[in-house]
């Protein structure tokens, strides 16, 4: 799942966000450079450093063709209020901002900047959810049996706090196994274990075997799976990321000691760096040549 802080979502579209004195409209600042890329109705100086949100921005609804990737996020009225952190906004937490539009009778767009703002920009929206159909998920399953994919998503960590998938080990062993039967459930584990671990070339890792580094999870295939996302603040100065609680994965084990057990961590440790040509083998990369 793909999920919008309210502060990122203002850097990225609009170039910043931020709130006037008491009394004061709400205003959006905006880059030249990025006001130049969208039709505002009614504007006549897209050069103006800032503009303000009454009778400026439906924004952007009409966007330049070279801009076409950035359509979704136009459509504000299908954005879903995902986490807010104020007791008082907690009545959002779910809805879509065109249903709370309509019915306080505002744009979609003055809905979500309401929100934020009283939220301290600590909101995040979420846009509508693609992906999810039938036809998705089989192809899902035809690209994991194939020799040619790897599974996996991961962009290791540079957008920690707005996308969810950490947990895609979770997903496929519950979505695509016991959900949907798109691949056997010994297929799946092999592709999440040991055909990464030939790929890269570890030594003594990804599978079961005797003298191997004994890396193991033991879960319950009837209850895998990951419980509600959401952002946990407990990174450096108190940043947040986006996490979820595994399910159904009762212990963990690293270098034949337990982590995990019963759930909870257990505070040991006993992992350690790899280093490459000291713990990898040298491998080709099917068709590199």
């Amino acid at each position: 799942m793909f999920r919008l802080p309210c502060l990122l979502l203002a850097l990225s579209l609009l170039g910043s966000c931020y709130v006037v004195p008491e009394g004061a409209r709400p205003e959006v600042a905006l880059d030249a450079a990025v006001a130049s890329q969208f039709n505002f109705r009614g504007m006549t100086n897209v050069d103006a450093p800032v503009l303000q949100t009454e009778g400026v921005i439906d924004l952007p609804t009409k966007l330049d063709t070279g801009f076409v990737s950035l359509r979704a996020f136009a459509n504000w009225e299908h954005f879903k209020v995902d986490q807010v952190r104020a007791e008082s906004l907690q009545k959002y937490r779910g809805r879509v901002l065109g249903e709370i539009a309509k019915e306080e009778g505002k744009t979609a767009f003055d809905v979500m900047l309401d929100i934020a703002i009283e939220d301290d920009l600590q909101t995040y929206f979420m846009p509508p959810v693609q992906g999810t159909d039938d036809e998705t998920w089989a192809l899902r399953g035809r690209l994991w049996k194939d020799d040619r994919t790897l599974i996996g998503a991961s962009d290791a960590g540079a957008h920690l706090d707005m996308i969810d998938t950490f947990a895609f080990s979770s997903q496929v062993l519950g979505a695509g196994v016991r959900e949907r039967g798109l691949i056997p459930l010994e297929e799946a584990i092999h592709q999440l274990t040991d055909v990464p671990a030939r790929y890269y070339g570890l030594k003594e890792r990804g599978r079961l075997e005797e003298g191997w580094h004994a890396d193991v999870v033991v879960f319950d295939a009837g209850e895998v799976g990951l419980g509600e996302t959401y952002t946990k603040y407990d990174l450096p100065a108190g940043a947040g990321r986006l996490y979820a609680e595994a399910k159904g994965i009762e212990h963990v084990f690293a270098n034949g000691v337990e982590i995990v057990r019963e759930g909870k961590d257990t505070g040991k440790r006993p992992g350690t760096v790899l280093r490459s040509g000291k713990d990898t083998d040298t491998v080709e990369v099917p068709g590199g040549r």
